[in-house]
């Protein structure tokens, strides 16, 4: 059965083509988008499984999978998605880009599936943003990434940073948030091990931890954080 606000944001693409528009959104990708993609390089993560919540028509997808990343694209709008895959035939990236018509509160992939999830503008117009996030944290791999472009208040659609971290923080380690302007954010979070509990070792900058219950690799991320506010801050 299709989400019932999939029927509004078709009917919003449908609308935007009749009056003669190709795209609803440009064909460039975020600036956030390019440097996430330099990141995971940085990390070792060429050739990453990617996730675009709520690709739209695919601006973010294709780009990635320009960049070597697999990608896989889902959008609650069937017109967007027809739009998005017509885009990766003529790009010839078929074998890089998978686009789906879904639900991103209700994931069709595997747990611990995805090395990244990306969300432009997506979480502002979910209802249900605790199961969103909820949703992203299962698809996840351990230390994956979730990185998020959101508008923030005053925007008429928006999310506070606030409750972001907070509903963040059951299953993610947020490990840089920066403000673009006076109405968007970003924030990138790595998913935690649900068998780990960190401890803050006193009059360090390092996050030690100690294992609950099984085997796993693990890597500090005072590291990586530092490199992300470095990057960013440039």
């Amino acid at each position: 059965m299709s989400h019932p606000s999939g029927y509004r944001w078709n009917q919003f693409y449908l609308d935007e083509y009749a009056k003669g528009k190709e795209l609803v959104h440009s064909k460039e990708p975020d600036k956030f988008a390019v440097w996430v993609s330099e990141y995971l390089k940085q990390e070792n993560l060429s050739g990453a499984m990617i996730l675009d919540a709520g690709c739209g028509e695919g601006r973010n997808t294709i780009f990635f999978g320009k960049q070597g990343f697999r990608m896989h694209g889902i959008d609650i709008s069937s017109p967007a998605i027809d739009k998005a895959k017509k885009r990766v035939q003529s790009d010839t990236l078929t074998e890089m880009v998978d686009l789906r018509v879904g639900d991103v509160t209700n994931l069709p992939y595997d747990d611990n599936f995805f090395d990244a999830v990306y969300d432009s503008f997506t979480m502002e117009f979910i209802p249900n943003k605790e199961q969103y996030v909820k949703e992203v944290a299962r698809v996840l791999k351990p230390q994956g990434f979730y990185s998020i472009l959101t508008s923030i208040p005053p925007s008429k659609h928006s999310v506070n940073p606030s409750h972001l971290r907070r509903m963040l923080k059951k299953d993610f380690r947020v490990l840089l948030t920066e403000r673009q302007s006076n109405t968007s954010m970003t924030f990138v979070a790595e998913r935690v091990l649900d068998c780990y509990v960190w401890y803050f070792a006193y009059g360090s900058n390092l996050y030690i931890p100690q294992m609950l219950s099984r085997v796993g690799e693990w890597r500090t991320s005072n590291r990586a954080a530092q490199g992300l506010e470095t990057d960013l801050q440039r």
